[in-house]
């Protein structure tokens, strides 16, 4: 898979790309805002692990996101199952030296268009943590609406944080 908006790309994940998803990834500012899975620090051999798991999808769901030099971030889905196969919670994270530059709205709008058809979805849905402001206000530009509020759902760094439920409905299936 390959979309492109001028000089951002998002594209499949690719085993050279271990060093510099490290350099992208391993920030503690960035993991604050992410599920503990995205580990921290993040180390090589997370990538090594990480890119491994990309290689084995056989339809991938995890994608890399670069500017023209290299890779700045990352975006995926989590599908649903069962009675909610038609849904898919939306992922994403960007190196801090590009936030604030609009980038994250841009890859969005690539990026959902693109997974809601490929993967036959009628809802993709978010779950930014509620002081998460800029990743809000990229799923509103990309017309996510609020659903509601997660009260105290989110347990990170010793704290409870609240996290927005975002979605967006597609009507193709």
């Amino acid at each position: 898979m390959q979309l492109s908006d001028h000089n951002l790309h998002i594209r499949n994940w690719h085993k050279q790309d271990q060093t510099q998803l490290v350099a992208a990834a391993n920030n503690p500012k960035l993991a604050a805002t992410l599920r503990d899975r995205f580990p921290q620090p993040y180390t090589l051999d997370h990538a090594i692990q990480f890119l491994e798991f990309c290689g084995q999808q056989h339809d991938p769901t995890h994608f890399a996101i670069l500017n023209d030099t290299s890779v700045i971030g990352g975006i995926g889905l989590e599908l649903g199952t069962d009675v909610e196969r038609f849904n898919a919670e939306l992922g994403y994270w960007l190196a801090e030296p590009f936030w604030g530059q609009g980038l994250m709205t841009r890859v969005i709008a690539l990026f959902v268009p693109w997974a809601a058809q490929h993967f036959q979805l009628h809802r993709i849905f978010a779950l930014p943590m509620a002081h998460n402001l800029g990743s809000i206000r990229c799923l509103e530009k990309n017309g996510f609406v609020q659903e509601g509020r997660l009260r105290e759902s989110c347990f990170k760094n010793g704290h409870w944080y609240d996290q927005f439920l975002y979605s967006r409905l597609f009507h193709q299936v």
